[in-house]
């Protein structure tokens, strides 16, 4: 028995958009699991394109029965849940769209893969170059780590085929390299590794190495603070293997440190209490929908507040929508002061970056259900906007209030 994994392949043309099926390498047996992104050669020319599998599965494959295998997996954990991957199926069965033109819309764009191609010397000697092919080479060697393609286009003014002639030849090494369309803040961490000890190292190494062993890990720029070494002194540690460098992610959140204030208890007049009560009992049939009027000033607010701490402490969520992007700080403010940082914020204001990781994704695929999130976003886009006709998002449209009751049914909006 062998896993396979059935792979959605971005790009492809519609008639041919279908699930194909790639083998799981042993070293992703354990890792790889549906909803992941995963880097695949596809069609005749072996493009490298990224896919998202969407089953992996056990099977028995027949001996004349070629199949490519998943080149790399993008993705540690999977960007879409089991009720993510129902929605995409329902979204590819129902609307006019590709897999991933649904998987787009599911996700934020800052999730996105970005393919980079690179380039490395070989330092394979005696080898016969032109001229400009020499030139390339040299420019590459000097570089300290791989150079990408379109950098080396620009430089050299090239169309494509020397690089191809160089790698042929044996000069040059082809990489491929992904990484997120946006990247998050990344700071340098430093970490010994096991038999350091037994390594030559110069004083100001052994300096750095003591430091490291009397703390977990630290970042670069502390090891450097904290004892008085430059960077290549780390650089060096590493080289030697007494010391690795790793990345750890700083999600962007402008909100991050804001706290719940110990205000005093807001008590609710009789009007808003009886507002109160009549809507918790409707939080049991989240199917019938409700109006709550009132004047500006009479104290709106402070019921939906009641409602949603009432929501928090059954285990639910809530999501609420404010009708003017002017009274967004005025709403936080009265929304951070009663639950801190539990709130995850969304609005034009914000940066791609604010927006993606840290104040709607990550929070927001925790706590809501994924129906509700996708029916927040297309019944809430506005008729006037142009919509693209293979997005699944022009399919919505009077279809939103017939179906929102079930779609948003474990969510209290």
């Amino acid at each position: 028995m062998q896993k396979t994994a059935r792979v959605a392949v971005d790009g492809a043309l519609y008639h041919f958009d279908r699930e194909y099926t790639y083998l799981v390498p042993d070293e992703m047996e354990s890792t790889l699991v549906p909803g992941c992104r995963v880097r695949v050669s596809f069609g005749k020319g072996n493009l490298r394109r990224q896919g998202i599998v969407l089953q992996v599965v056990a099977e028995e494959l027949p001996a004349s029965h070629r199949v490519k295998p998943v080149l790399e997996q993008l993705d540690h954990d999977p960007i879409l849940d089991e009720e993510g991957l129902v929605l995409l199926r329902y979204l590819k069965e129902q609307t006019f769209c590709t897999w991933f033109d649904g998987l787009r819309l599911l996700v934020p764009a800052g999730l996105g893969i970005v393919f980079k191609t690179l380039y490395a010397p070989t330092g394979k000697k005696g080898l016969e170059l032109t001229g400009p092919q020499q030139e390339i080479l040299d420019y590459v060697k000097k570089a300290r780590a791989p150079v990408g393609e379109e950098r080396l286009s620009i430089g050299f003014a090239l169309d494509g085929n020397e690089l191809e002639e160089l790698v042929a030849l044996g000069a040059l090494e082809k990489l491929e390299q992904s990484g997120r369309r946006l990247l998050d803040e990344k700071v340098t961490m430093v970490r010994l590794l096991e038999g350091w000890e037994s390594l030559k190292l110069t004083p100001k190494q052994k300096q750095a190495a003591q430091f490291l062993a009397e703390h977990e890990s630290v970042s670069l720029r502390e090891l450097c603070y904290y004892t008085g070494v430059t960077r290549s002194v780390a650089e060096a540690l590493q080289n030697k293997g007494a010391a690795g460098f790793y990345d750890h992610v700083v999600l962007r959140n402008p909100y991050a440190d804001v706290q719940a204030r110990q205000a005093p208890a807001v008590r609710l007049n009789q009007l808003q209490e009886q507002a109160f009560q009549t809507l918790s009992r409707l939080l049991e049939h989240p199917e019938k929908p409700a109006l709550l009027y009132g004047v500006t000033g009479s104290g709106k607010t402070q019921v939906y507040l009641a409602l949603i701490q009432q929501c928090l402490e059954a285990g639910k969520t809530a999501v609420v929508l404010v009708p003017e992007i002017a009274l967004t700080a005025q709403t936080l403010e009265s929304f951070h002061a009663r639950f801190g940082n539990q709130v995850a914020v969304l609005h034009s204001g914000l940066s791609l970056g604010e927006r993606t990781p840290a104040l709607w994704w990550e929070p927001a695929r925790r706590c809501l259900p994924l129906w509700s999130i996708w029916a927040f976003w297309s019944s809430t886009r506005s008729r006037s906007t142009p919509i693209n006709p293979t997005s699944p998002l022009g399919f919505t449209h009077g279809k939103s209030q017939s179906c929102g009751a079930a779609i948003t049914g474990p969510c209290c909006c």
